[in-house]
């Protein structure tokens, strides 16, 4: 659970999410505290429900499917404003793609996925080209990172005995030429 950067005295909006199993998907929960009547919460500027819990706690949560900025505000009845915010990111290899949670604003540890007959490269601002990014980096506006991989292994084909094997992955000849 990964508390978020609170900048409001009172009421106080604290974030927590769970990225520790890797999904599509994170569910934040949202803590108001120390309120003396929530007045309005707001999600990125949309009204945001919460739930009274009593004692001055109110409690809410949010479905995040993208990477971005996140921000929760809350106006007690007295018209004072707490605020929070979680940055998330999406690390997307092909076909699938993870949710993770920027630390202080930075890249956290990202997983090295494999993949038959090829090396991973690293994570990157592009499907091709790009800069590469790493843990610790600034995120600096970038949600999304693209797996990229250097082709270490030829596969498919047959070779014949006039002929190489083809590679079906980047189209070229490999092996030796069947004697028989």
């Amino acid at each position: 659970t990964v508390p978020a950067t609170v900048d409001g005295e009172n009421p106080e909006v604290c974030l927590a999410a769970d990225d520790t199993t890797d999904t599509d998907s994170l569910t934040v929960t949202v803590a108001i505290g120390d309120a003396g009547g929530v007045k309005s919460a707001t999600l990125n500027g949309a009204t945001f429900a919460t739930k009274n819990e009593g004692d001055g706690l109110y409690t809410g949560e949010f479905v995040v499917n993208d990477g971005g900025v996140y921000a929760v505000a809350a106006t007690d009845l007295s018209g004072n404003t707490g605020s929070a915010y979680i940055t998330v990111y999406k690390l997307i290899n092909g076909t699938s793609a993870i949710l993770k949670i920027a630390y202080s604003d930075k890249y956290a540890a990202m997983p090295a996925p494999v993949k038959d007959g090829y090396a991973f490269s690293g994570w990157y601002t592009a499907k091709s080209g790009g800069t590469k990014v790493e843990s610790g980096n600034a995120v600096g506006g970038v949600y999304e990172l693209y797996a990229q991989w250097t082709h270490t292994a030829h596969e498919g084909g047959t070779a014949t005995c006039s002929q190489k094997a083809i590679c079906s992955v980047c189209g070229s000849e490999y092996g030796e030429l069947d004697s028989t």
